[in-house]
């Protein structure tokens, strides 16, 4: 008979545990991957499906092109497009998992002390991870390269507003937040906290498929994790984000009607004074809040944060989704 030492048995459940660990990120990374994938794909082939369903409705390409010039059709598309988008792959991980899907997600109200706090600092936080996204648009330009982002015609009148309003602020953070801060996040966060938020903040940015706006998002996708684990409910991201977007989109609109350029900048000037100030009013009330704390919780975990990240990124169907990633950043350019 074959002994082990008390040392030696300390290492095999340690081995195993390892292994157990490695095994369990590397499935995740698969069903997030997969999903990842899913994602990215369909802007890119949202155009062509449209086409064939309509052509089996016995509507032309002709008759398509004369619908989609208008600008509120446009609209609604684009909010069914990001609908699929977010709401339909992900759910490969929930049946992936065999959990349910409120097991993965919060939906329950944010702490009452710490909603209005975090949505506070969130907001600030937002409008200044734009200079992110600044600092990467000056480098390509040096470099000769200009992003043209796709423009949508605005509709006009009150409706045509409402309806940007729905399909650039409501519908993005309903969709975005149930995907990245709840799916993705959700079920990672048996990995740790901080793995959780580095990987969904990591695929938040890289699904914008935009070098320009890859860093900008990573950080607001670090910044919306952080707040819905430190408030215990998704709807903590929804509220910053639906807030940041709407602030974009009332931004935009006000500049439309301006065509001074230091009325502009004066007017962009102020907007970021008002939300730095936002954080720190948020930032000062946690302080006065009893047992609150802004560290993360300790992972209980066998791997380093660095072993786990390694993993997860190092999967193929991750690197698959990196390269494409890249390809479709590329191509935007």
């Amino acid at each position: 008979m074959i002994s082990f030492t008390h040392s030696e048995t300390n290492e095999y459940s340690e081995y195993i545990a390892r292994q157990k660990e490695k095994l369990n990120i590397s499935k995740h990374a698969r069903l997030v991957g997969v999903s990842y994938l899913i994602l990215i794909l369909i802007p890119f082939l949202w155009a062509d499906a449209l086409l064939l369903f309509l052509g089996r409705l016995g509507i032309s390409a002709a008759q398509m092109l004369n619908l989609l010039s208008d600008a509120a059709v446009l609209q609604v598309v684009q909010i069914v497009v990001s609908s699929v988008m977010f709401l339909l792959p992900f759910f490969i991980v929930v049946f992936g998992t065999g959990k349910k899907l409120g097991d993965i997600i919060s939906f329950s109200a944010p702490d009452k002390k710490l909603f209005a706090p975090f949505v506070l600092m969130g907001i600030g936080f937002c409008a200044f991870a734009n200079i992110a996204t600044n600092t990467v648009a000056s480098f390509f330009s040096s470099l000769g390269f200009e992003y043209q982002s796709p423009q949508i015609e605005t509709p006009d009148g009150v409706f045509g507003f409402l309806l940007v309003i729905l399909s650039t602020a409501v519908t993005p953070a309903l969709v975005e937040e149930f995907a990245m801060r709840g799916i993705v996040l959700g079920s990672l966060r048996k990995h740790g906290d901080g793995f959780a938020i580095i990987i969904s903040a990591a695929l938040f940015g890289l699904m914008h498929c935009n070098f320009m706006q890859i860093p900008f998002a990573f950080l607001v996708g670090l910044a919306l994790a952080y707040s819905v684990i430190k408030t215990g409910s998704i709807w903590t991201g929804i509220a910053i984000h639906f807030i940041n977007n709407l602030l974009s989109v009332c931004l935009d609109s006000l500049f439309v009607t301006i065509e001074s350029v230091n009325l502009q900048s004066a007017i962009t000037a102020i907007y970021f004074v008002i939300c730095l100030l936002c954080f720190f009013i948020g930032f000062f009330a946690l302080q006065h809040k009893e047992d609150t704390r802004l560290e993360l919780d300790s992972a209980d975990t066998v791997l380093t944060l660095k072993e786990r990240t390694k993993i997860f990124f190092s999967h193929p169907i991750i690197i698959i989704d990196i390269i494409a990633t890249i390809i479709f950043s590329l191509i935007s350019m």
